[in-house]
């Protein structure tokens, strides 16, 4: 599957927003004030205007013919060189810094385990001198999803380890001391291994994060957490919204009413998701019978 672009994400939720700004091209240089657009007239003193690339806001101090003068790197983003034929949004609901910073929130607070994502590591058995294997990095593996090793005449055999009473155990730890597992995470075969030198592979469940440049890696298009965390992100900034609106006796319910309309949305999507996990990737269930005795 293929990871959701930043950009594509961003593009997603505006549309739920119903966010469609105004938009022009032009360029500037990072250290100018000067902005360089198609047609000077279509800008007023004081609008507010955003490279769509980046996310650097600008805001309109004066204009002469085609070039605009503004406060470069506006409302906490960064001044940057912008090519000739930039796309830029002017007056954008919500700004794509703000955007993503709703989007991350999000995602960091996904809740594990109801969401998590599979994870992949191998280890080389040497029962001779180890104990304790690493699993994961840095702590990151909460749960194993499924541990297995080829062994026969010809490798054409795979034992399962952990899934019955009969099958080798497995146990797994985390908040190991790093001198016996550098990562703190950490497996043990108490009864051995199915073919004393073939490589484990072991799946485990990691917890979903906002990492990637360019792309969230943990996020693919189509899939059901990533609806979810669009629709959380929606909910968040349409509730941002209207706690910024001055009060009224009866107040503007219309943006509170969307804003528990996706929250909703977004936990149907995490639920969803859970079956979803369960029926195709469930966590290996933890019994007396995976640890050691």
């Amino acid at each position: 599957m293929t990871a959701i672009t930043r950009a594509a994400m961003a593009q997603r939720v505006r549309r739920e927003l119903g966010d469609f700004p105004w938009e022009t091209t032009g360029s500037a240089a990072s250290s100018s004030s000067v902005i360089a657009v198609v047609l000077g007239t279509d800008w007023a003193e004081g609008d507010i205007g955003e490279f769509e690339d980046d996310g650097e806001e600008f805001r309109v101090r004066s204009i002469s013919s085609n070039d605009l003068t503004c406060v470069r790197g506006y409302n906490g983003t960064t001044a940057a060189t912008q090519a000739a034929s930039s796309r830029i949004l002017k007056s954008p609901r919500y700004g794509l810094i703000e955007i993503q910073n709703a989007v991350e929130g999000v995602i960091q607070d996904l809740p594990y385990p109801k969401v998590y994502k599979k994870v992949s590591d191998t280890i080389a058995p040497a029962p001779a001198t180890t104990l304790w294997y690493d699993v994961g990095t840095t702590g990151n593996a909460r749960a194993l999803i499924r541990v297995v090793q080829q062994y026969g005449s010809g490798n054409e055999i795979v034992g399962f380890f952990g899934v019955r009473h009969a099958a080798p155990r497995v146990v797994f730890e985390r908040n190991l001391p790093t001198a016996i597992v550098a990562a703190g995470t950490g497996v043990m075969f108490p009864d051995g291994f199915y073919h004393a030198t073939n490589t484990v592979a072991i799946d485990f469940a990691a917890k979903i994060t906002d990492a990637g440049t360019t792309s969230y890696d943990d996020l693919n298009e189509g899939d059901v957490v990533t609806e979810a965390v669009i629709y959380g992100a929606v909910s968040f900034l349409e509730a941002a919204l209207e706690n910024k609106k001055p009060r009224k006796p009866r107040g503007d319910r219309e943006t509170l009413r969307g804003a528990s309309l996706y929250q909703r949305k977004y936990e149907e999507s995490l639920n969803r998701a859970q079956v979803e996990l369960r029926e195709t990737i469930p966590l290996m269930r933890r019994s007396s019978t995976s640890r050691v005795a």
